[in-house]
C-alpha cells in the first residue's frame, strides 16, 4: 500500500508501514487488479498524514483482497473535482465537501466517523491566541479571522454560521483569509497572525490542553465527516468497503496496527451513513450561496 503524496515540500524518509501490522508478518498485499485511490484534504502535518491513515487502507487491502493507495489532494487541486474525475476513487469528506461532491458529481457517502466517545457528531471551535483578551463571538469586530480550508465544514460553514448568528458577519470582521488546514489555520492563530480562528474539536482539544490557545466558542453538532464512493465505483465494491469500515475496531482488534488514530475525526471507527445524514449542511449551504459550482476560466 503506498502512499503517493503532491506534497513535495516534506522532504522524509519514508516508513516501511508492513511493519506496523498487528501480527508483525510483512504485509500481503494483493499481487493483481486495480490500485485504488483514496484521497483527502491535508489535515495535519501530510508526513503524519500518511502515518495515520495508512494503516487504515492496509487494512482495508486485509479485508476486502482489494488494493488501496493514498492520494494527496495537490495545489491547485480540488478533492471534489478529483473524485468526479476518476483521479481518486475514494475520499474522506467533510460534510461540505460531501455535498457538493454529491450534487455535481453523483457521490455516495458510505460511512460517517465515530469520535472517541462513539457519537457520529462533531463541533466547530473558535479559538485565539493564549494570551489574548477576547472571551466572546462579540469581541472580534474588526478583528481579524482565520478560516481553515474553504471547503471545510468545520474549518469555514460552521464558524462562519456561528459568526453569523452572533452579528460577525464578513463586513463586521477585519481581515479573513482561508489556510489550507486545520492545523495552518491553528497556527496562524497561535502565532499573533490572526485573532481568531476556526478548526475542528479534537485540535482544539489537544491545543487548549497544552495551553497553545484558548476556545471561545463552540458549535452546535453537525454530522461526522466519512468517507465517500466516486460515482463510478460500483456498488459490490462500495458494499464491500463500507462493510469493511463498519467492521473496523481501532480501539480493538486492530488497534494494534493503527498510529495515533485517536487524532482523527473516526476515532471510535465507523457507522453507516444515512441517505439525509446531510440535508441540514445543504440547507445551509445553499442559504450561504456554497453550493454554486464556480466557472472554471
Amino acid at each position: 500500500m503506498a502512499a503517493a503524496s503532491g506534497c513535495s515540500s516534506i522532504q522524509r524518509t519514508p516508513i516501511d508501514l508492513t511493519k506496523r501490522v498487528s501480527s508483525g508478518a510483512a504485509l500481503k498485499r494483493p499481487q493483481a487488479g486495480r490500485v485504488y485511490r483514496v484521497g483527502f484534504d491535508p489535515r495535519l502535518d501530510p508526513y503524519e498524514d500518511s502515518r495515520i491513515y495508512a494503516p487504515l487502507l492496509e487494512y482495508l487491502e486485509r479485508t476486502t483482497g482489494e488494493r488501496f493507495e493514498i492520494r494527496f489532494t495537490r495545489r491547485g487541486e480540488s478533492i471534489i473535482d478529483n473524485l468526479g474525475a476518476g483521479v481518486v476513487d475514494f475520499a474522506f469528506l467533510g460534510g461540505v465537501s460531501y455535498v457538493r461532491a454529491k450534487d455535481w458529481y453523483g457521490a455516495r457517502m458510505l460511512v460517517r466517523g465515530l469520535n472517541a466517545a462513539g457519537e457520529d457528531r462533531y463541533r466547530a471551535a473558535i479559538i485565539v491566541g493564549p494570551q489574548s483578551r477576547i472571551t466572546g463571538l462579540g469581541q472580534l469586530r474588526g478583528r481579524s479571522f482565520a478560516y481553515g480550508n474553504e471547503s471545510s465544514t468545520q474549518g469555514h460553514l460552521i464558524p462562519r454560521a456561528m459568526l453569523a448568528a452572533a452579528g460577525m458577519g464578513p463586513a463586521e470582521l477585519g481581515k479573513t483569509t482561508f489556510h489550507a488546514s486545520h492545523q495552518a489555520c491553528a497556527e496562524a492563530v497561535m502565532s499573533g497572525d490572526y485573532d481568531a480562528g476556526g478548526i475542528q474539536d479534537t485540535l482544539a482539544e489537544s491545543l487548549a490542553a497544552d495551553g497553545l490557545i484558548k476556545i471561545i466558542a463552540w458549535s452546535g453538532p453537525y454530522p461526522t465527516s466519512g468517507i465517500a464512493a466516486a460515482d463510478t465505483v460500483d456498488d459490490g465494491l462500495a458494499e464491500k468497503v463500507r462493510a469493511a469500515l463498519v467492521a473496523f475496531k481501532p480501539k480493538g482488534a486492530d488497534a494494534d496496527s493503527l498510529y495515533h488514530w485517536d487524532r482523527t475525526e473516526m476515532a471510535g471507527g465507523f457507522v453507516t451513513c444515512g441517505e439525509h445524514d446531510f440535508d441540514a449542511v445543504e440547507a445551509q449551504m445553499r442559504r450561504s450561496g456554497m453550493l454554486a459550482r464556480p466557472v472554471k476560466p
